[in-house]
């Protein structure tokens, strides 16, 4: 069975990047992104070790060589992914939309990406 796309504007699939460069901040705690999905003018869809709560308020924060940003927004939807393929690999995993006040600036300072249907 095909599901049908909810989202209203285009995705931007993100590159991998180094894994110590993006993170989520919520409740004065610092998560470490397990990875950016894909970023949109709406916000962006990562996977992290955490569930947060729906409108949860949280900041993405990139930081590189060159640059440290923090995008503020709250957390759209959260949802258990499937469990891990690794072997002893017990650990949960969740897929959540945040949404961004300004994604753009984001995507601004992360390496090339391209357009998704």
């Amino acid at each position: 069975m095909h599901q049908s796309e909810k989202r209203l504007v285009p995705r931007i699939a993100v590159p991998q990047l180094r894994p110590d460069t993006l993170s989520l901040i919520a409740n004065n705690c610092a998560y470490k992104l397990d990875g950016l999905k894909d970023i949109s003018e709406s916000g962006i869809r990562c996977e992290l070790g955490v569930s947060l709560p729906v409108s949860a308020s949280v900041a993405i924060q990139y930081k590189d060589d060159k640059v440290q940003l923090a995008v503020h927004g709250r957390v759209a939807w959260c949802k258990k992914t499937q469990d891990s393929e690794q072997p002893n690999d017990t650990s949960e995993r969740f897929l959540m939309g945040v949404e961004l006040l300004s994604p753009m600036i984001l995507f601004a300072v992360l390496p090339t990406s391209r357009l998704t249907s």
